[in-house]
């Protein structure tokens, strides 16, 4: 599988920049605590998509997407906290691209464990 075809890993790349310029502009006094933690779950999910697209399989991949969509629930959890904070904006588009993110990983999750379980049903069955 080529990572950079998927869709989601394009857009999580896109949402890893945009939160990194937006961490850059946080006080100071988060600089070190929120905006660290919420530029390191945002590069995480592309990260995690990556590393799982060039192991060995559905499973190793599922893992790995597994990762990538916890760690785009920080991102949601931290945006929504930083809005609470009114450090950005709470209608901001990016806590609704980030949403999309979610929702694209969880399509795909899906999918891969879709997969393994045809895969595991058909060794079984002996047909595959």
């Amino acid at each position: 599988m080529i990572v950079q075809d998927l869709d989601v890993h394009k857009r999580s790349i896109e949402q890893a920049i945009a939160i990194r310029r937006i961490a850059r502009t946080s006080p100071k006094e988060e600089l070190f605590v929120l905006s660290a933690q919420l530029s390191r779950a945002a590069i995480s999910v592309p990260c995690n998509l990556a590393e799982g697209a060039a192991r060995d399989g559905d499973r190793e991949f599922a893992h790995f997407l597994s990762i990538a969509r916890g760690s785009c629930a920080e991102v949601l959890t931290l945006l929504e906290v930083c809005a609470g904070l009114d450090y950005i904006k709470p209608d901001l588009e990016l806590i609704d691209q980030a949403r999309i993110v979610a929702k694209m990983l969880t399509s795909l999750s899906q999918r891969t464990r879709t997969r393994l379980a045809v895969g595991e049903e058909s060794k079984r069955r002996g047909t595959r």
